[in-house]
């Protein structure tokens, strides 16, 4: 199922409110490097020190839970 899809049949919502892991402190935990990113300004920044990481990285970019 797409993720418009239940928006648009009015389907009720089930399981929805479940807390995201923080992906960034994940990354760091496994010896990666992890990268946090609030507002659209940020992003730029997050991705090139990411990719210049010498080891694996994940960029935890935050969005509007109520947009879909």
């Amino acid at each position: 199922m797409r993720v418009m899809e239940p928006k648009v049949e009015e389907y009720p919502k089930f399981a929805t409110e479940i807390k995201t892991p923080d992906f960034a402190d994940y990354a760091i935990s496994c010896g990666g490097v992890g990268y946090h990113v609030k507002k659209p300004d940020e992003l730029r920044d997050a991705l090139e020190r990411a990719m210049a990481a010498k080891k694996p990285a994940i960029v935890d970019v935050a969005t509007d839970p109520k947009r879909f």
